[in-house]
């Protein structure tokens, strides 16, 4: 039962992982690159304005959520390893 436990929650931070990653991919791939290109002064606010927002919603919430999930699952499997795993 743990150990079904523990897989569904490794399949489940495995995709959480892969969103927050597509996230970032996207930031800095397209909102980065319209960034460069708007005027100067327009860029450094619209940058700050998306900081502010960022840090006020759930994204920032979820990723330190899942950062935390991520070590606690590292430490989980660390103990629920058979002792003939390489770790």
């Amino acid at each position: 039962m743990i150990q079904q436990l523990f897989e569904i929650s490794l399949v489940a931070a495995t995709l959480a992982t892969g969103l927050v990653a597509g996230v970032f991919l996207t930031f800095s791939d397209f909102v980065m690159r319209a960034l460069g290109r708007a005027e100067l002064a327009a860029g450094i606010e619209a940058m700050q304005m998306i900081n502010r927002e960022v840090y006020r919603s759930l994204f920032a919430t979820l990723l330190l959520g899942l950062a935390f999930v991520s070590i606690l699952l590292a430490v989980v499997g660390i103990f629920l390893a058979e002792p003939d795993v390489a770790l």
